[in-house]
């Protein structure tokens, strides 16, 4: 798991500029506290027993995200907003990667801050 944690977070750490960054050895995540009050999660990489978990928090607050998705990667996400993989896939991993810019242009956190 290691090796798919690390591509995970390879995926994320290019747009960490921004963010509030939280890393561990097991554990990489994105915080948006651009709202003075407000810590807003947009994406972390999680590494449990027997799979890792890329949690991408603006498909759960915008679900139109997903429009475009192909039915594998749409296959392993769960209700919760975040996708678990069990071992390294390059094409869907460039596809989270897209879907992660994507998610990026139209994050706007303002908007989730209740």
């Amino acid at each position: 798991m290691d090796d798919v944690f690390a591509q995970l977070r390879s995926i994320l750490t290019p747009h960490a500029r921004g963010f509030k960054v939280t890393t561990r050895s097991d554990f990489y995540a994105l915080d948006d506290e651009s709202i003075r009050g407000w810590s807003i999660s947009f994406a972390a990489v999680v590494k449990k027993r027997g799979k890792v978990s890329f949690y991408l928090l603006p498909t759960v607050y915008t679900p139109s995200l997903m429009d475009g998705v192909s039915k594998d990667l749409r296959a392993i996400r769960t209700r919760g907003g975040f996708f678990n993989f069990t071992s390294i896939d390059s094409k869907l991993f460039t596809e989270l990667a897209a879907l992660v810019k994507l998610a990026l242009e139209t994050w706007d956190p303002k908007s989730h801050a209740r």
